[in-house]
């Protein structure tokens, strides 16, 4: 394991402090984890601390996809430990996950690097005496990043609090059996519940609400309805007073903890691409890490939201990488159709 020297990254948002940058490579593979500066590190109401892991779309890079989000300001402001993780180069030549159906064609194991990550930030949170009982860890991803975070909390469901899933499913072999592999996985590792959210638009043709069989993903729905399944989770009715409807955008709280909070949950966007979105009745951002934060049970501080976070250079890094994600995934899909064969009559 190699530990590049620590760097120090001034944020965006004038109040914030400093926070350090630590890049550490395990076997050839890299990841950057931001430390908050340790007058705003907490805890969660439990004691424990919390991390989260940001994992890029298809054709975007960790650091690119960490500060574009805001995630690097909230994490600081909140004193969460942000670690973003980077994918290898797959077959279409930009930097993916291996989440299953999609999108490597490759046999690396990302479930174990992301093991091994995880491990290695909880080793350093005990070099920096981190007085942590546990660590809850939570992870947000888009387009194929979003599958790689719903692939491990099928694998790994005793070590997560909550997923985001942003312009993503569960896309695990075998094509077509992708949930039916995920209750397998979560049931022989007697998973506990774990929060998700998924925001998606209704005209992404790229990762389709209605799902694609011939490459193995889910319908949106039917992938949600499956991690309340999974995890017991008490189902509502249309009354919820947590769903809301802004504009374009509507939720569906598909089922609630005891408390009253939303546990799994879909975002839809009304004629909405194969996108992180960021307008004027909903930013993916700000909406999402309130729902880690809640699945974490961290207490979100005051300070500047998300949007005042972002200059122009990183919405336009926003832009360029839902672009990127939705060219990736057109070439992908297109890999995988064949044309109908010929009937002789």
């Amino acid at each position: 394991m190699k530990i590049f020297p620590l760097l120090v990254v001034i944020s965006s948002a004038a109040h914030l402090a400093l926070s350090e940058r630590q890049v550490v490579s395990i076997n050839d593979r890299t990841f950057s984890i931001y430390w908050p500066t340790p007058n705003n590190a907490t805890h969660a109401g439990d004691g424990s601390c919390t991390i989260l892991l940001g994992l890029h779309g298809l054709g975007d890079n960790a650091d690119s996809f960490c500060a574009w989000t805001a995630f690097k300001e909230y994490a600081e402001r909140d004193g969460v430990v942000l670690v973003c993780p980077q994918g290898l180069p797959g077959w279409l030549g930009e930097a993916a996950w291996n989440a299953g159906s999609c999108c490597t064609f490759s046999g690396v194991d990302d479930v174990s690097f992301i093991d091994s990550v995880v491990s290695s930030v909880r080793g350093y949170l005990q070099q920096r005496n981190q007085q942590c009982v546990s660590q809850s860890i939570l992870l947000a991803g888009f387009s194929n990043g979003a599958m790689m975070a719903e692939a491990y909390a099928c694998e790994r469901p005793t070590d997560v609090k909550g997923v985001v899933s942003v312009a993503g499913v569960v896309a695990l072999l075998p094509i077509g059996g992708g949930l039916d592999s995920c209750d397998r996985d979560f049931a022989a590792r007697a998973g506990r519940s774990v929060a998700v959210l998924g925001v998606h638009g209704t005209k992404d043709w790229r990762v389709p609400m209605n799902g694609d069989p011939i490459v193995g993903f889910p319908p949106v729905r039917e992938d949600l309805q499956r991690w309340a399944q999974r995890g017991k989770c008490l189902t509502t009715g249309p009354s919820d007073p947590s769903q809301f409807r802004r504009g374009r955008f509507s939720n569906e709280i598909i089922c609630a903890t005891e408390l009253g909070e939303s546990s799994v949950e879909l975002v839809v966007r009304e004629d909405g691409t194969h996108a992180w979105f960021e307008e004027t009745e909903f930013d993916t951002s700000e909406y999402a890490w309130s729902f880690m934060m809640r699945a974490a049970n961290v207490t979100e501080q005051p300070g500047v939201r998300g949007r005042p976070l972002l200059d122009g250079q990183l919405r336009s890094q926003r832009v360029r990488a839902s672009e990127k994600a939705s060219e990736g995934m057109r070439r992908f899909r297109e890999a995988h159709v064949q044309p109908e064969p010929f009937l002789f009559v």
